[in-house]
Order: structure tokens, then C-alpha cells, then sequence
């Protein structure tokens, strides 16, 4: 039975991939190929390595095949040879197919993942649909698929989901054989780019987060952390010693709080990062109250007095923070902002965005005891920290694949909150 599921969920995210990406194929002109961003320094890099096996050493030992970057990537270099080769000979139609099968890859690895974190079928089929959905939450140009140059951020993704369920199925089951495949993959995906620098700390929220009081397991999986912490300060040490001036991305301690406010809470982040504080405070005020009327009030009708109290605290509240936004104006004033055209107030929007995250946020406490919340939720938040030094939308790829994982967490989550109504239905 759970061999069928596997391949209905594949064939569900075949089909999904297709119907969500297939725009690709409108781009596979080369002259469009040619005139996209890094391509030409890519078939620069192509043409100076006529020989593969012998020409292509230098990227173990040097900056990778796309000139204008000094960067260590000889598996990524590989790759967009090979790319390089197809689309010159064949068309670049089926180098867009390639990026499609490791587009395909990628959604199957977050499914399997999600079916780990849920322990459900019906959340990895939610995954498959979150995740063949990228175009949609990850501002992906409709034929992303094409520009070759973000497929180092798929095959990256298949090495480091990979590595990350290989390596959780060798702290369950102890097999060697797991461990060996985390290590192949995730050195791999060391070689494809440098954000699976990031791994040690996946597999440390995975040993940490699931212990359950067995020493040994804790103590064999974080000396297993260690090790690939210190294969990653190594090959971090070679990398500086074969490149001159390697590219390092340029933080500052600024972006540790703006880059994950617009990357993880992007609505919050476009609010507070603007100075419209009183917008999030509302949201939240919104939120609490409701919490409290659902809590407290409707369970108890009796409660006049605390229902009283929630609604009076609500007006004032309302009459405060709209009178200091809009002073002059009034408070009706203020309320018609939101409600002015509902299907197409952008700021109507954000409200129920904020709500509904705030909602999520308050689910992964409530069952932080019963599911793997905060695990789900510490991916999310290390999947975006190579992605500080933010230069496009390329960049967030990875992340979304743990972002499917975490809203198919969430919606089981809904479920339960709401009383497992399937379950109700089968009595």
C-alpha cells in the first residue's frame, strides 16, 4: 500500500510540475538563452574547456566554470558543461527538461520529507502540491526553468534533502549504509555550492529536537554533526587557498533582522521595515482578542463581565491606534481604509496574511509536544540564512522546499485544531 501511494504522489507531482512550469518551452530560443543574465559568462567558461576530463581539473583546484565569480563549484561546473553541451548541440529545449527532472526531484524529496514530519499520506500530497507551486510563492519568472543557471540550486536541493533524510533514517535505524549515503550527498552538495555550508546545523536541529532521553542516540548524532561541521571548516580553509579573493557573500548586522523579517514574515517585515508599526500591532491585538473570545468567552456564555471586558478593550484600542494613524481623521474613517474595496485592498490582504501566520505561529506552540513543530520550523529559519546576502530570486529555491514541508505541517495542525473532522466522519 505504501509503495502505491509513492508512485501516486510522483505521478501527482509529474503532473503538477507540468502544469505549473511547462511555460518554459516558450524560451528555448537561443538568442532569449543567450541574452539571459550569466549565460555568456557561463559559454565562456564552456568554450575554454573544450576537454572535459582533462580541461575540467582546473575546477578542483580553481573558480568554477562561470567567469566574473570566483567561487569553488567544480559539481556545479560540471553540470552546466554538460548544459552548455546539449543546448548548443540539441537546443536548449532539453536543457529546460533537464531542469525539470531536477525540478521533479527536488518535489519528490520534500514530499518524502514532509511525509517523515507529518507521518501522514495526505500531508506528503499536500507537499507535492506546495512544492510544484514555486512560481506562485517564490517569485519565479514563468519560464525559470530555462535560465540554466539556477539549476545549481536543484541539484543542490537533491543533495541536501537528500543527505537530510538519509541521515534521520540513520538515526532511526542505525544503518550504516544511511550514514554512508548522508556523507556522499552532502559533501556533494558542498561541491555544488557553498549554502550546503548550512547541513551541520539541519542535522543538529535533527538530533537535538528529537531527543527523548537516549544518550547514546544523542551522543553518536551530534559527533556526526561535529564531523561535518569540521569537513565544512576544511574545505572552507582549501577553498581560500585555491582562489584568490573568493566570493564571500557581504553581511552586515543589519540584515540578521531585516533579511529574515522579509524572508520569513515577509507581510510583517514590509510593515515594520516601513515604520508602520500601528498595522502589525493590530494584527496582533486582532488576533489575541479573538483568541481570548474562543478561549475564554465562548466556552463560558456566562462570563458577561469578561465579555464585556474583551470588547471594550477591542474599541479603545481600535479608537487609539486608528486616531494616532489617521488623526485628524475618525475612526470610521480610519476602518473604510481596510474595507475600502476588500477583493482588491492590498492592505485587507495583509491582514488576513498576518492573521493566518500568526494562527499557524500559535498552532506550533499549542502542539509543540505532540509533532515535530519546532523542528519543522528551525528548518525554515536555517534554510534562509545563506540567503542573507540576497541578490535574486534564485536564491530562495532551497528554501521553498522546506517551506512545503512546514505549511503541510501546518495543515495537519489545522486539522487537529479543528477537531479531526475526517475521523469524525468515520464514526
Amino acid at each position: 500500500m505504501v509503495k502505491q501511494m509513492r508512485w501516486l504522489l510522483l505521478l501527482e507531482i509529474v503532473l503538477l510540475a507540468g502544469i505549473f512550469n511547462w511555460r518554459f518551452v516558450q524560451s528555448c530560443d537561443l538568442k532569449k538563452v543567450l541574452d539571459m543574465n550569466d549565460v555568456r559568462a557561463i559559454l565562456s567558461g564552456f568554450q575554454k574547456t573544450p576537454n572535459l576530463l582533462v580541461d575540467g581539473l582546473r575546477w578542483w583546484h580553481g573558480a568554477w566554470i562561470q567567469e566574473g565569480i570566483n567561487a569553488f563549484r567544480p559539481l556545479t561546473s560540471y553540470l552546466y558543461w554538460l548544459e552548455c553541451w546539449i543546448g548548443l548541440h540539441y537546443g536548449f529545449f532539453w536543457v529546460g527538461i533537464l531542469g525539470f527532472i531536477l525540478f521533479v526531484v527536488c518535489c519528490w524529496l520534500s514530499v518524502e520529507l514532509a511525509w517523515r514530519i507529518t507521518n501522514s499520506a495526505i500531508g506528503a500530497s499536500l507537499c507535492a502540491i506546495f512544492a510544484t507551486t514555486i512560481i506562485y510563492h517564490n517569485l519565479n519568472p514563468k519560464d525559470w526553468l530555462i535560465w540554466f543557471p539556477c539549476h545549481q540550486e536543484l541539484m543542490l536541493s537533491v543533495f541536501l534533502i537528500g543527505a537530510l533524510l538519509c541521515f534521520d533514517r540513520w538515526l532511526v535505524g542505525r544503518s550504516k549504509k544511511h550514514l554512508a549515503y548522508a556523507w556522499v550527498l552532502f559533501i556533494a552538495g558542498c561541491l555544488t555550492k557553498e549554502y550546503a555550508y548550512v547541513f551541520p546545523l539541519l542535522v543538529a536541529s535533527l538530533v537535538l529536537l528529537n531527543y527523548k532521553g537516549e544518550k547514546e542516540a544523542l551522543r553518536i548524532g551530534l559527533i556526526q554533526t561535529f564531523a561535518m561541521l569540521a569537513f565544512v571548516v576544511m574545505l572552507w580553509f582549501y577553498r581560500n587557498a585555491v582562489l584568490e579573493n573568493p566570493y564571500n557573500p557581504t553581511l552586515k548586522p543589519s540584515q540578521f533582522v531585516r533579511k529574515p523579517l522579509l524572508f520569513m514574515f515577509n507581510v510583517f517585515g514590509r510593515y515594520l521595515l516601513t515604520g508602520d508599526y500601528w498595522f502589525v500591532g493590530w494584527a496582533i491585538l486582532i488576533f489575541v482578542m479573538v483568541g481570548i473570545y474562543f478561549r475564554w468567552v465562548r466556552v463560558n456564555p456566562s462570563t458577561i463581565l469578561m465579555r464585556s471586558l474583551v470588547w471594550t478593550m477591542l474599541f479603545l484600542t481600535l479608537n487609539w491606534v486608528y486616531l494616532w494613524r489617521f488623526a485628524p481623521s475618525s475612526v470610521s474613517d480610519a476602518i473604510l481604509f481596510l474595507l475600502d474595496q476588500p477583493f482588491f485592498n492590498p492592505h485587507l490582504e495583509s491582514m488576513a496574511s498576518m492573521l493566518f501566520q500568526l494562527y499557524a505561529l500559535y498552532l506550533l506552540w499549542r502542539y509543540r509536544d505532540r509533532e515535530p513543530t519546532a523542528l519543522s520550523f528551525t528548518w525554515v529559519f536555517l534554510a534562509h540564512l545563506p540567503v542573507l546576502d540576497y541578490i535574486g530570486w534564485h536564491y530562495t529555491i532551497p528554501a521553498w522546499f522546506f517551506w512545503s514541508v512546514y505549511w503541510s505541517l501546518v495543515a495537519k495542525l489545522i486539522w487537529l485544531n479543528i477537531g479531526q473532522p475526517i475521523v469524525g466522519l468515520n464514526r
